[in-house]
């Protein structure tokens, strides 16, 4: 039996901790914690009237019973409008479970009303979406149903979205269909959630289906698009394709499409003006307005995931190794990009000065030509898109060069100019794949930095004054943070590794002084951009560094195993592979340590950080292979470069041998 109570000052209940905290005064209170809630009430930007069941459980929260939570506020809507929102269903022990119903009204009076009862009656215009289906522990159970409608004084007077999806425990089943004002959308599902069959994309502006896309138990076969009164097939993923990977059919998936058809195809943009991935997007919005809502109340996974296969192509250590040094020079290419483009100085210059022009000319083809793959790249990897199509198709819609003619405006006509970039021996263009991008993105940068120095003579010397300070600015940010590194591992290390900090610290330290000297500003700025990036490899490696003894450690207790002596019948620790942690601590790490003391350059600090990186987990990984070949080699081997072979760390640079 319930007790009722009553509180005269509200308090606080913490329903999620961090997703919602309100002031609430509950009214029933019973056995075992169980409680009703009615009053004022926030979710996920809802605020208003609630009434719902919970239950503390270990001093834990949890919703059980009915719940519903509404907004409506008359006086509002009669002054100028109403958000009304009303959220109704149930929980099972935190779980959205049962029948669920969603209202969202953004709505207004036509100024028209009826007086029949002793009750004013009025007409509404607006937008109201409606969802209704059933909820099993959080998942989609059933048919769902979500309906946009369009009012004119109460009447619907256009459908502007319609959605009816089968699931079962959250997994889209049999048919279904999407539709808006002017896109409808018919498929099927198979009973694991993948696409099957044809899925047929209508228009209102076309007799029959302007888009057909074909699966094959979740492989997209092929699709066929209606387009200017022609009909153009596009071949999907063959049946042997190569590692199938199960995605979501989403914008994602659309893209990867998209990028495909434009790599292996030449350019081919036809699945760019496909609407299946707008009408989907549109769809997965509405859905995600009510995970997002039922998310913040307790354990829901409400999202519509509609699952497909899609070719998949893993980056190898040689591709990621790539694409950070593509990274690396868009960032480099973007930083002199800004200071050039947004230069007024350059921009008055180049109406008089047609070697201005001319380079700036230059900086715009770099950018529209050469660059623009780079950061498509860029964008692909960022967007998890890269792995799913073949890089090897990466050629680009251009023949590249390191010299390319140029178009200007000049004093009194347009002229042409030959642009050579730096170090044109040194580049091939006659690559695929990464290797190619990779390429073309060191060119890009090094031919922005080679104009950004002739301009440089161009700009006036408070330009170069401005600039220089803001590079020091930042140079002097890296050394405070390689001292403050060095400084605070020096007073806690000992021996070799202490001595190297040291050496860290007396480089960077002597780096500066010898900028310092520098009196031709040109060549100041270009030094003081390569030992912001020196402090930066230097600051890293002075930390691997310090990690050092935790790593032997770890290294020690990874080896380290139980064994049993038959000789006092105990259990006593016992190192294992000895040769391999030997070859680590008494060659590797004191080889490492010597060059970091006696060849230390800003050209090789980065690669001997990765050598030490890739040593030490090069060694955690070889504990649980079989290394019985590399132990009997390792028996008297002092040779690093030896030992590095045979534990399979490659020297990224051969710069650090020796």
């Amino acid at each position: 039996m319930f007790r009722k109570y009553f509180l005269q000052d509200k308090i606080s209940l913490f329903l999620k901790v961090c997703l919602f905290v309100l002031p609430f005064v509950p009214f029933t209170m019973a056995g075992q914690g169980e409680t009703e809630y009615s009053g004022n009430f926030s979710v996920s930007g809802y605020a208003g009237d609630a009434e719902f069941e919970y239950i503390i459980e270990d001093g834990d929260t949890i919703l059980n019973g009915p719940f519903q939570l509404r907004q409506i506020n008359p006086g509002s809507l009669l002054q100028g409008g109403d958000d009304y929102f009303l959220f109704k269903g149930g929980f099972q022990n935190d779980y959205p479970d049962g029948f669920w119903k969603f209202v969202f009204g953004q709505l207004s009076t036509n100024n028209k009303a009826e007086f029949d009862k002793n009750e004013y009656h009025v007409k509404i215009n607006g937008v109201v979406h409606t969802a209704t289906g059933n909820l099993y522990s959080g998942k989609p159970n059933g048919k769902w149903n979500h309906k946009i409608e369009e009012l004119n004084g109460s009447e619907v007077e256009r459908v502007l979205f319609n959605s009816s999806i089968n699931f079962e425990y959250g997994v889209p089943q049999r048919s279904f269909n999407i539709e808006n004002e002017n896109l409808t959308l018919i498929g099927r599902f198979l009973r694991d959630g993948l696409a099957h069959d044809v899925w047929e994309l209508y228009s209102s502006d076309a007799l029959g289906a302007t888009e057909n896309w074909y699966f094959q138990d979740g492989r997209l076969e092929q699709i066929i698009i209606q387009q200017d009164n022609e009909t153009r097939t596009l071949k999907g993923f063959p049946r042997n394709m190569n590692n199938p990977k199960v995605i979501n059919l989403d914008e994602r998936f659309i893209k990867i499409l998209q990028l495909r058809q434009q790599l292996i195809n030449k350019g081919d943009t036809i699945l760019n003006d496909s609407q299946m991935g707008d009408l989907l997007a549109e769809n997965a919005d509405n859905y995600k307005k009510i995970d997002d809502i039922l998310s913040s109340l307790g354990k829901s996974s409400f999202m519509p995931e509609f699952k497909v296969k899609a070719a998949y192509f893993p980056l190898t250590d040689r591709e990621n190794q790539l694409l950070d040094n593509i990274n690396e020079y868009v960032e480099k290419s973007d930083e002199i990009n800004e200071f050039l483009i947004e230069s007024s100085q350059l921009k008055i210059l180049q109406l008089s000065d047609e070697d201005v022009a001319f380079l700036v000319a230059a900086i715009k083809e770099i950018n529209e030509t050469y660059l623009s793959l780079v950061k498509d790249v860029v964008s692909y990897n960022e967007s998890d898109i890269l792995e799913f199509v073949p890089r090897n198709e990466f050629k680009g819609e251009h023949n590249y060069r390191t010299e390319f003619e140029v178009n200007y405006q000049g004093q009194d006509e347009m002229l042409t100019g030959s642009f050579l970039g730096p170090q044109e021996g040194n580049f091939n263009f006659n690559k695929e794949g990464l290797e190619l991008v990779a390429e073309v993105a060191e060119y890009s940068y090094l031919s922005l930095e080679y104009i950004e120095d002739q301009l440089s003579n161009k700009l006036t010397e408070r330009q170069q004054e401005q600039k220089l300070a803001n590079l020091e600015e930042e140079l002097i940010m890296g050394l405070n943070a390689a001292n403050e590194a060095t400084d605070s591992l020096s007073a806690i290390l000992e021996g070799p590794e202490k001595q190297a900090i040291l050496s860290i610290k007396n480089k960077v330290n002597n780096d500066l002084k010898s900028y310092s000297s520098i009196k031709d500003p040109n060549v100041k700025m270009k030094r003081a951009r390569e030992l912001i990036t020196c402090f930066g490899d230097l600051t890293q490696l002075s930390l691997t560094i310090g990690n050092l003894p935790a790593r032997a450690q770890e290294i020690k207790e990874e080896y380290t195993e139980e064994v049993f002596n038959p000789f006092t019948a105990t259990l006593m620790d016992e190192e294992v592979k000895k040769r391999i942690t030997n070859a680590y601590n008494t060659v590797l790490i004191p080889h490492f340590l010597n060059k970091v003391q006696s060849g230390l350059t800003c050209d090789n600090t980065k690669e001997i950080n990765n050598l030490l990186n890739n040593a030490y987990l090069r060694v955690m990984e070889l504990k649980e292979e079989d290394t019985s070949r590399i132990e009997r080699k390792l028996k008297k081997e002092k040779d690093p470069q030896e030992v590095l072979q045979l534990l399979n760390v490659q020297a990224v640079n051969n710069e650090i041998d020796g």
